[in-house]
């Protein structure tokens, strides 16, 4: 979805003059849901078997060669190209499905998986991707004070915030059942306050490299808006706090068992 949002920037032609900058946002977007989707995933029953482990080779590999072929063609407003590296997303986005779909039956399939395991492994995915929910709305700041108060801004900012809202919501819906948290009262309070906060690093940006034929550029940062984007992060970073520390918790029980 995100390398998808490029090739849309792209084709609509706004990066004439900011195509450094916008391959350098979306070079650092991809890096969180990567190692999420590859380093992170790897505990100890997901490397040790043979099958699960190729599907996690298949699944780096897949990721790499997308973003480089993105990256490589898609630097010109063109139709023709636009098509070919959607078609190829949507293609990688299958096989990628597949892939999951294949480590997650590998996995729990395991005779010595029990239901001990079973219990860390969903907290271990729920704390991994309220931290990617987390480490994405960093992005927020950079994204609208370089950016500016402009249309070309909210299209490179939908990626990352339709993602962190979505990873808060999976985070959520995968440890709901065991009432750690309040479900409902969570995702009321992370998402609104990632809403807050965007509407006020708006309010507060005044730059315009990314306005379009606009001679003069200038970049203007408020580390009153960089505090005040940090704080916004807290109700986030304390609920991935307490499904962390559960999850640290049932791994301590299972080691001593």
């Amino acid at each position: 979805m995100i390398l998808g949002s490029y090739d849309f920037v792209v084709y609509m032609d706004f990066n004439n003059m900011n195509l450094i900058v916008l391959i350098t946002l979306f070079t650092l977007a991809v890096i969180p849901p990567f190692l999420f989707s590859t380093f992170f995933m790897k505990n100890e029953y997901k490397i040790t078997v043979g099958k699960v482990n190729n599907f996690l080779i298949y699944h780096f590999w897949i990721h790499i060669i997308v973003f480089l072929i993105t990256i490589s063609i898609s630097q010109v407003s063109s139709k023709s190209i636009f098509l070919v590296s959607i078609s190829l997303k949507v293609i990688a986005m299958a096989i990628t499905k597949y892939v999951s779909v294949k480590i997650y039956h590998e996995t729990v399939g395991l005779s010595d998986v029990n239901k001990n395991k079973k219990l860390e492994l969903t907290f271990q995915n729920a704390t991994i991707f309220g931290l990617s929910a987390f480490m994405l709305s960093f992005f927020f700041f950079p994204i609208i004070m370089i950016g500016g108060r402009n249309i070309i801004t909210i299209f490179l900012l939908a990626p990352f915030f339709i993602s962190a809202i979505s990873l808060n919501y999976i985070k959520v819906r995968l440890v709901e059942t065991y009432k750690i948290i309040n479900s409902k009262l969570v995702l009321a309070f992370d998402n609104i306050f990632l809403i807050v906060d965007i509407i006020v690093l708006f309010y507060f940006s005044d730059s315009n490299l990314l306005v379009l034929n606009e001679v003069s550029k200038h970049c203007n940062i408020s580390f009153l808006s960089f505090i005040f984007c940090i704080l916004m992060l807290i109700p986030m970073f304390f609920t991935n706090r307490k499904i962390g520390n559960e999850w640290t918790r049932i791994k301590k029980t299972n080691w001593d068992n």
